[in-house]
């Protein structure tokens, strides 16, 4: 900051004569000090503005307080605020520069600054982030003052982090809420959520799920992003609200048992896991955690089976067409009696002779009982097509 003895007179510095070389201080002053923008305040104006230091503090201002003036020019040096100016009156400074020395007969009117706000170390430790960062403490949210209330709650909840924060957002958003009380009210809890979900985060995002053709797709802190269904990627926009609460609680589950997360390098990784080769299906009419490859209203035999390749030798078979199923069984994954389930399939095929040659496959005692029975059928299945397409083969031959 430069200081100068101007003339009005003539508008420009006087350099040479009288005060072109003298000291000058630096004062502080209130910021509402010619408000009116006068510029003809007298001495006593400008003393009476002047602020002092609040008792039992240090001088108001260090440094370089005095300015040698040469040449009619001279510059502030390095000056320091040992107080805030939240306690005056405008709650800003302005600095002033008066003559020291005596110049005869002659006043020397003088310079004020631009009204500023001083601001301590001890404020700037109890700042808000915007936006926040998950790293940071919880009560750099938007109405979570430090070590107050709100801020004691979380913490003995063992929520301390602007990550802690959103995951139980998005994983239990009612224990949250009962852990901020009653005293949070519904717009201090909608600012300090809004202020939460402004943070930046990574472009990571992690699956969950039996397979990853069917998974829950979610982000760091826990929010559902969408789900893959045999293969195909669905985003939260298209999922019903009954399919948003399974894979809400899938997600949960995922927290649970993170040794099973998978980790996607960003949103482009989707299309690179979604499989083009599984059909086509209306994510729609079935819930994510309920979804199932032996669904008895969708069979079809591109689905990969646990244990089902050891049971039939030879390479992959296909089948053109879904197998329509229309036994009491529809809604049950459980066939007691196989035999029984099998008389609903319509096939000119001796399929029931076929089941005896694959018991000792599904006898496994490893596999569930029900997994043993569609084992059995599918296996038995895909040997019928088999079977028709080469009598098919013969025929046209």
């Amino acid at each position: 900051m430069e200081v100068a003895l101007f003339d009005n007179l003539i508008g420009e510095v006087i350099s040479v004569g009288i005060g072109s070389s003298a000291k000058v201080e630096i004062v502080v002053l209130e910021g509402d000090f010619n408000g009116d923008e006068r510029e003809n305040w007298t001495f006593d104006e400008f003393r009476n503005n002047t602020v002092r230091e609040r008792q039992g503090k240090k001088s108001l201002l260090n440094g370089d307080v005095i300015v040698n003036i040469k040449d009619g020019t001279g510059f502030l040096g390095n000056v320091i605020f040992t107080d805030n100016s939240s306690w005056t009156r405008s709650r800003k400074f302005r600095l002033g520069a008066r003559f020291m020395d005596n110049i005869g007969d002659v006043r020397v009117r003088e310079a004020i600054s631009e009204p500023f706000v001083v601001r301590d170390h001890r404020g700037e430790l109890y700042k808000k982030h915007h936006p926040p960062s998950l790293s940071d403490e919880v009560w750099r949210l938007e109405k979570i003052g430090k070590d107050g209330a709100f801020h004691k709650r979380l913490r003995n909840e063992r929520v301390n982090t602007v990550q802690d924060f959103l995951m139980l957002f998005f994983l239990d958003p009612t224990r949250l809420r009962n852990i901020l009380g009653t005293g949070m009210s519904g717009k201090m809890w909608d600012i300090a959520v809004d202020h939460a979900r402004t943070c930046v985060l990574d472009k990571k995002l992690y699956l969950y799920g039996p397979s990853q053709k069917n998974a829950v797709v979610f982000n760091v802190v826990g929010e559902l992003m969408g789900i893959f269904s045999s293969g195909n990627y669905f985003p939260v926009d298209n999922l019903s609200e009954a399919e948003k609460a399974n894979a809400h609680e899938s997600i949960i589950s995922a927290f649970s048992d993170r040794k099973k997360i998978l980790t996607l390098e960003d949103e482009s990784s989707l299309i690179t896991q979604s499989s083009s080769n599984l059909p086509s299906e209306d994510i729609t009419s079935h819930s994510y955690l309920q979804q199932s490859p032996f669904s008895p209203n969708y069979v079809h035999s591109s689905f990969s089976i646990g244990g089902f390749d050891d049971c039939l030798p030879g390479g992959d078979l296909t089948c053109d067409e879904p197998l329509v199923y229309s036994g009491p069984a529809a809604d049950n994954l459980i066939c007691d009696n196989l035999n029984e389930c099998l008389e609903y399939f319509e096939t000119d095929f001796p399929i029931h002779g076929a089941v005896n040659s694959f018991i000792p496959c599904s006898s496994n005692p490893n596999i569930g009982k029900a997994q043993r029975g569609w084992n059995v059928l599918v296996s038995v299945l895909r040997w019928w097509f088999t079977f028709k397409r080469i009598r098919a083969r013969k025929n046209t031959g």
